[in-house]
């Protein structure tokens, strides 16, 4: 690849670069190697090539992500994460990149890495460390995406569980809610997550105490101590709630039995289909229907 037939610094002369790599998977190695070039605007392009490959380039992951940690230029950084943005789960081998860049100065660039972390599942676990101080960040959306991605990637984020907790009191309603479910999904150990999603049951907002409902649920068992405000939840006006709330009494199984089989058979008038639904469905795990 001829760097220096190149005009430095000049849009004409990193065109001629690019003109010079094949137009599909086989300019995958040069492009890659471009972003290494010392004129930024030369990475740029390089980076925007490999996003109109999209899937075709995940053999430049690793190396965008290497960039998206390390360059210095803010717009070669952008073009670099526009293209990890194109490749689906095959932007895996790049989580630890996409995690350093949760701590770019520049938000955009903060919120767009936590958006594609957030769509990785299970392939973001590279990055739980730095998922976990994102929900802190400033921009109450970096921390949605993050608490988003620490759910999806489950039982692997437990490390990140108490900052998750911490985060159940955030201003932000959004936060809240994906907090509640990241910690039903990850079912982190000890007794302060279930604590702290119980006291959730209290929110003003009702997608938050639906999460935290269904969350409890999914601790199964383990969250017996939920079963009181469970029940007073079970009169909660929201329907979804009520829905989760019965949903969880079930799912939390014999325990819960002595003291919700009576108010879930009362619930059973309840003036929903759905709420009486999940009365159903949770009287015959509580073997009482």
């Amino acid at each position: 690849m001829g760097y220096a037939s190149a005009e430095t610094g000049t849009e004409v002369g990193a065109q001629g670069i690019m003109d010079e790599c094949p137009g599909d998977a086989k300019g995958v190695g040069p492009l890659a190697d471009a972003l290494m070039h010392p004129d930024p605007v030369v990475r740029r392009k390089s980076a925007e090539a490999l996003a109109r490959l999209g899937g075709q380039a995940k053999g430049a992951v690793e190396a965008l992500g290497r960039s998206l940690r390390y360059d210095p230029a803010p717009e070669v950084r952008a073009a670099v994460l526009a293209a990890l943005g194109k490749m689906g789960l095959a932007a895996e081998p790049a989580a630890a990149g996409l995690g350093g860049a949760l701590r770019d100065p520049v938000p955009e660039l903060r919120q767009g890495a936590a958006e594609v972390l957030s769509r990785l599942g299970a392939g973001a676990r590279a990055a739980v460390a730095d998922l976990g101080g994102a929900l802190s960040d400033p921009d109450f959306a970096i921390a949605a995406f993050a608490a988003a991605a620490l759910g999806k990637i489950g039982p692997e984020a437990r490390a990140a569980a108490p900052a998750l907790v911490v985060a159940l009191g955030h201003a932000n309603v959004v936060v809240r809610g994906k907090s509640a479910q990241a910690l039903g999904a990850m079912l982190p150990e000890g007794h302060q997550p279930v604590t702290a999603l119980t006291a959730m049951l209290h929110d003003t907002h009702g997608i938050v105490r639906a999460n935290a409902a269904e969350a409890l649920g999914m601790f199964g068992a383990r969250a017996s101590e939920a079963v009181p405000l469970l029940v007073e939840a079970m009169k909660d006006e929201n329907v979804v709630v009520r829905g989760r709330v019965i949903q969880a009494l079930g799912r939390i199984g014999p325990k819960a039995a002595a003291k919700a089989v009576w108010p879930l058979k009362e619930a059973a008038q309840d003036p929903n289909e759905f709420v009486r639904k999940c009365v159903e469905e949770a009287l015959k795990l509580l073997g009482a229907e």
